[in-house]
């Protein structure tokens, strides 16, 4: 529910209705679900895999999986290239482009690989509970935070930015999920969810996007 489709729904929306923060919101965006979210849900995940284990296995578990986890070291690498500003040689950042135009291709064909062999009956109360989490629950509670950051003191000047973090944060899931939920068995309910939002992100985007 706390991940959002930024960079292919997310980013060309804002393109659209609010071009000035649209390059603004999404790298907010990427950077916090990069850098925050997306290891939290992988501890998260781990830990699920082996909830009888003391804190302390447990922590080495999580450890030794992170540490070997490719989305974690990629996000480790991208951080020290950045920072120490690593010129790449050219035939590696030309093998690093054609990775990256070629992943939404491969997540679409696991989605709808997966989606595939759905039947209605994998609509159930797991699935439900997370297409409304995404679409209206996570929306509500970046209004909220967005509320209790302007009664502490630290408002999100620009209106526009306050509209594009709801409108992100409204937007179905990230892309990749099916493929993060095939680690733990849970493709399908992954796959189900991604459907149903999807196809019903038309309807309560347009509602929201007539709102603001």
């Amino acid at each position: 529910m706390a991940c959002s489709n930024s960079g292919f729904i997310g980013y060309p929306l804002l393109f659209i209705i609010l071009p000035s923060v649209a390059s603004t919101a999404l790298s907010l965006n990427m950077i916090v679900e990069n850098l925050i979210i997306i290891p939290l849900i992988l501890i998260m995940a781990e830990k699920a895999t082996a909830p009888h284990l003391n804190l302390l296995s447990l922590s080495k578990l999580i450890i030794n999986r992170l540490a070997t986890n490719p989305i974690i070291l990629s996000m480790v690498m991208a951080i020290l290239v950045t920072i120490f500003k690593v010129q790449l040689p050219l035939f590696i950042n030309n093998g690093i482009n054609v990775i990256s135009q070629s992943s939404v291709a491969v997540s679409l064909f696991v989605i709808g690989g997966t989606i595939a062999k759905i039947s209605i009956t994998s609509v159930n109360k797991n699935v439900i509970i997370v297409v409304i989490g995404k679409l209206f629950l996570l929306p509500a509670a970046v209004l909220v935070g967005l509320y209790i950051m302007e009664m502490i003191g630290y408002p999100v000047d620009n209106p526009d930015l306050h509209k594009a973090a709801i409108i992100m944060a409204a937007t179905p899931a990230m892309s990749i999920y099916t493929v993060l939920a095939l680690k733990y068995d849970q493709e399908d309910l992954a796959a189900t969810s991604m459907l149903l939002m999807t196809i019903l992100s038309f309807f309560s985007l347009s509602a929201l996007l007539y709102l603001i």
